[in-house]
């Protein structure tokens, strides 16, 4: 396993999850039409996220450490 699939397994996982959870909230914010049209935003938000993974991680780690302390 090489730095490419890692990487690419960490893109493909922050996708999906950042794609459920944006879809999610746009439902709960808007009812039927957030149901309706929030995979567009969605799709773009996870899509952007899928890129920027290794930086959301390490943003991640940081406020848990702060928190922690």
């Amino acid at each position: 396993m090489d730095i490419g699939d890692v990487y690419e397994v960490g893109a493909w996982i922050t996708w999906w999850i950042t794609f459920l959870v944006v879809w999610i909230g746009c439902s709960v914010d808007y009812g039927f039409l957030g149901f309706a049209l929030g995979w567009i935003p969605a799709y773009i938000v996870a899509y952007i996220a899928a890129y920027l993974w290794p930086l959301i991680l390490l943003v991640l780690v940081f406020v848990v450490m702060k928190l922690w302390h």
